[in-house]
């Protein structure tokens, strides 16, 4: 044994400085704490509150009608939801646009429909009157103020077929009832029979008919589609001119007629075929040409002509028809030649 040492140990300094620097631990870890929720929680406002309370505020803006300019997105969950609202309010706005339009072709075309029915109504009711308060007419007077109510009669039902027909096809809960038809019998007879009213009004008709194949038809419409098409080819049509009709549904039967400004290159005759309606006559303005499918257009502005010749309504409805075919319609026009109006229709 060497010896013996007496150690002793300040306790209370010890535990002094345990509990000292115990609390030095804990309040760091506090502070720590508290440092890390302020900053997650202003990374999540900034992330997601603040977004989210300006997308509402925007979604509100929009709904009290206020004009917004769009802000910027980002690619993440929030940003894509911007941007589908955008999207929506784009959709909405065309769509309001498109029902204003729509609202304003409606009131338009009352009124001019309320205006040409005006005219023939009250020719009818003079003539009428004529017939019954004038003892000494002559018999060819009589006759003659009778056609005259008859055609302003026959004129008015037109009118409203035309205008029910167009609120139809406008509806898009509308179907057409289809039949399936032999192409060349079908065609056949759809371009048959016009040559009496092509001479009755001094005009040269050529029809030329070569389809083969099946297609789906709603007859009655597609005889509503060549009625309206040859009447308006024969109203802009001068005395002793030409009218040609064909159908066809291969490249090696196309029409040599065909006026040189229509693509013929373009048709797609392995899946559709064509139906061509075309007449002399003046050319029609490139600036009107993206007009006259719209209703109650037309290419000659007079009321007096319009009168005489229809509604306005039937190439609209030519468009729409055929549209519901599954094609489409177009029209050509060139200086010296005249119009051509081309059918596509597909093919079963």
């Amino acid at each position: 044994m060497i010896g013996f040492f007496n150690i002793s140990i300040a306790r209370e300094e010890w535990t002094e400085g345990v509990g000292h620097r115990a609390y030095l631990v804990t309040g760091f870890f506090i502070i720590a704490f508290i440092l890390i929720y302020i900053t997650i929680v202003y990374l999540v406002n900034r992330k997601l509150n603040f977004r989210l309370t300006d997308l509402m505020a925007e979604m509100s803006a929009f709904a009290k009608g206020e004009v917004l300019r769009e802000t910027e997105t980002n690619e993440d969950e929030i940003g894509k939801l911007k941007q589908q609202f955008y999207s929506m309010r784009s959709q909405i706005a065309q769509a309001n646009e498109a029902i204003e339009q729509q609202q304003k072709d409606k009131e338009y075309m009352i009124a001019t429909l309320s205006h040409d029915l005006k005219t023939p109504l009250t020719s009818i009711r003079a003539y009428a009157e004529a017939l019954e308060k004038e003892k000494g007419l002559t018999r060819e007077e009589y006759q003659s103020y009778n056609r005259v109510i008859t055609e302003k009669a026959t004129f008015m039902k037109e009118m409203l077929d035309d205008l029910l027909t167009y609120t139809l096809l406008q509806s898009p809960s509308y179907e057409l009832d289809f039949v399936v038809v032999d192409g060349e019998e079908f065609f056949e007879m759809l371009l048959s029979d016009y040559e009496r009213v092509c001479e009755q009004n001094n005009l040269a008709l050529h029809t030329s008919v070569h389809v083969s194949g099946q297609y789906e038809i709603h007859p009655n419409q597609m005889m509503r589609v060549v009625d309206n098409l040859v009447s308006n080819a024969i109203h802009h049509t001068s005395k002793e001119g030409n009218i040609w009709l064909g159908a066809f549904s291969s490249k090696e039967d196309i029409p040599t007629w065909i006026f040189p400004s229509v693509p013929v290159e373009t048709f797609d005759t392995e899946n559709h075929m064509y139906m061509c309606i075309q007449n002399e006559g003046e050319e029609i303005p490139e600036d009107e040409m993206k007009h006259v499918f719209d209703p109650l257009f037309q290419v000659d502005k007079a009321r007096s002509t319009k009168a005489d010749h229809g509604t306005g309504l039937g190439l609209s409805i030519t468009k729409q028809i055929i549209e519901k075919h599954g094609g489409d319609v177009r029209m050509y026009s060139e200086k010296e030649y005249g119009v051509c109006i081309v059918c596509r229709l597909p093919k079963l």
